[in-house]
């Protein structure tokens, strides 16, 4: 999969590159900047485990598939739209930063417990994509991929009877590379100055293990797996605003 989407971007930057040198700089537009919502369903399949292997037995109402989905938003530059004879391509860099948020709650002789997790799926990225024109104010974008940087946390604060008692907090130790291939719609609605852009994608990525300051892993238990096994599908709408040369 990954030398598949490597290929993909390596066929798109020679398509850009050769196109431009007989279109010339004056069908090129910088397209600005742009700012918009994601909804990512992933597969933190390990964490799930550990939390209800932790916490079942301990009398908090626990689901075997605690966390599902993250809600965020993403902003971001289109470096660049080159329109040919029938088809588009384009790139941009983005910022995503998602999170999803739950809480555990339990009663323990006489002591109400709660943890209130957090996790956060943020992550540097920049896509190139293809598509073509389906009527003057609608394009559709045939095929997008991309390479994305994350950075993952993951916080647990503890509350016994309304007070701070315990504060957690994973990261990763190192730089989490993902891969993404997706098809969208974008429709004009001022042309070569305001789009909407709607997006939906398949992340390729995996986390195998946070770590707290002191080293400590999340999952302790290797039979866990992965924490992250499956990027999941994020569905973004953005606005596009532009400035074509």
């Amino acid at each position: 999969m990954k030398i598949i989407i490597s290929g993909i971007l390596f066929l798109f930057t020679f398509v850009t590159v050769s196109s431009a040198q007989t279109c010339g700089f004056g069908c090129l537009g910088l397209a600005g900047a742009f700012g918009g919502v994601s909804i990512q369903n992933y597969k933190p399949d390990g964490l799930n485990k550990h939390l209800f292997n932790t916490f079942d037995s301990d009398n908090f109402d626990v689901k075997e598939e605690t966390f599902t989905k993250t809600f965020g938003y993403r902003v971001g530059a289109n470096l660049f739209q080159a329109r040919f004879n029938g088809f588009f391509t384009s790139a941009k860099v983005f910022y995503q930063f998602l999170t999803e948020e739950q809480n555990l709650e339990s009663t323990n002789e006489g002591n109400f417990v709660d943890h209130e997790m957090k996790f956060r799926f943020d992550y540097w990225g920049s896509m190139i994509n293809i598509g073509i024109p389906v009527f003057e104010s609608l394009d559709w974008k045939i095929i997008e991929g991309g390479i994305s940087f994350h950075r993952v946390v993951f916080e647990n604060n503890t509350f016994t009877n309304n007070e701070l008692t315990e504060e957690e907090k994973f990261e990763n130790d190192e730089t989490i590379i993902g891969y993404s291939l997706g098809s969208g719609l974008i429709v004009h609605l001022v042309k070569d100055y305001v789009s909407l852009e709607g997006t939906f994608t398949y992340n390729l990525v995996e986390i195998e293990n946070l770590f707290d300051e002191s080293g400590n892993r999340l999952i302790r238990d290797e039979e866990n797996g992965f924490l992250v096994k499956n990027g999941g599908v994020t569905g973004t709408v953005q606005l596009n605003v532009s400035f074509p040369l």
